[in-house]
């Protein structure tokens, strides 16, 4: 089974679920592999970001390092390079008006639009 997956992984550019989820559909055309999404398994971390955090300062893709502090929460410290001489930047990500007493109290959501488990899968999952 790995060795048709990895075959096909080869070939196509996998970046996103949804791109691993294509290549084991596709990777056997007799007898299909199915695949359960199992979102509800999981928690909606991208809404909760989006509600709270302001990440735009940050430019995350051009980090080679980041610190928190529990001194100065909301704040991130940064690098850009490995270099010991270079100091950490910092840039606070909390949205105006957001407090951290506020993130404390959050709870966080699942996700839903997921496929329910029946209890005897779930008791084969957690083995």
């Amino acid at each position: 089974v790995l060795d048709m997956k990895e075959k096909r992984a080869k070939v196509c550019k996998m970046q996103v679920v949804e791109d691993v989820k294509e290549v084991i559909l596709s990777s056997r055309s007799a007898k299909p592999f199915k695949v359960l999404d199992m979102k509800e398994r999981f928690f909606d971390f991208d809404s909760a970001s989006s509600e709270y955090l302001d990440t735009k300062a940050l430019k995350i893709s051009k980090i080679s390092s980041m610190k928190f502090t529990n001194r100065k929460q909301g704040t991130v410290y940064y690098k850009n390079n490995f270099g010991e001489l270079q100091t950490w930047n910092e840039v606070n990500v909390l949205k105006a008006g957001v407090k951290i007493e506020d993130i404390a109290s959050f709870c966080l959501r699942k996700l839903d639009d997921g496929v329910e488990l029946t209890q005897s899968k779930k008791t084969d999952l957690s083995k």
